[in-house]
């Protein structure tokens, strides 16, 4: 009975409630100074998140690191591969699991992106582009997140953007939906 409850919630789990696939290449994420744990909705709030996610990723370089590096107790259900980097989002303090070589980021709620392109996936469907604010919400509205503040609007050819790994390597890329997963929540 367990293994056919295991396999129906692997086969049912969908990017916005990953199944923890194998816990030892997932290690929890509390980043330091994280006190929240999702990404505010698609619309202006997001207007200083692109310039905030571009500033937790600066010291992010390609050399061997820990996800214990700079963690601390909290309630979090946020895990993310172990080959990735724990950092905290600076201003919003929220957790983010990211993909130094593919510019990929992941917050505990499923939302998902890239640095590269400015793309952004929220949990409910929403669509927004974090570089041209463009953004389409879920119930089909449409608007630019620098609408109210257009000198937020990122200048690209002035920020250092990372770049995305070219080399080739072992294995193919982790796709963006599967950089996090949630893991249950345990009474304390």
């Amino acid at each position: 009975i367990l293994l056919s409850l295991a396999l129906i919630a692997t086969v049912t789990a969908t990017p916005l409630n990953a199944v923890v696939r194998d816990s030892a290449s997932c290690q929890p994420c509390n980043p330091q100074g994280a006190t929240g744990s999702n990404p505010p909705d698609v619309g202006s709030d997001l207007d200083s998140m692109y310039i905030d996610l571009l500033g937790s990723v600066k010291d992010i370089h390609f050399e061997t690191r820990s996800l214990k590096t700079n963690v601390e107790a909290r309630d979090t259900n946020l895990c993310c591969r172990e080959t990735l980097d724990c950092v905290n989002v600076q201003n919003f303090n929220i957790p983010m699991c990211y993909d130094k070589f593919t510019t990929n980021f992941q917050f505990a709620d499923g939302s998902y992106g890239s640095l590269t392109t400015g793309e952004y996936n929220d949990e409910d469907g929403s669509k927004a582009n974090l570089i041209t604010g463009e953004y389409t919400k879920a119930n089909g509205e449409t608007g630019d997140i620098y609408s109210a503040d257009p000198a937020a609007k990122p200048n690209t050819a002035t920020l250092s953007i990372p770049p995305q790994w070219t080399g080739t390597g072992v294995g193919t890329p982790i796709p963006p939906t599967e950089i996090a997963s949630t893991l249950p929540q345990t009474a304390s």
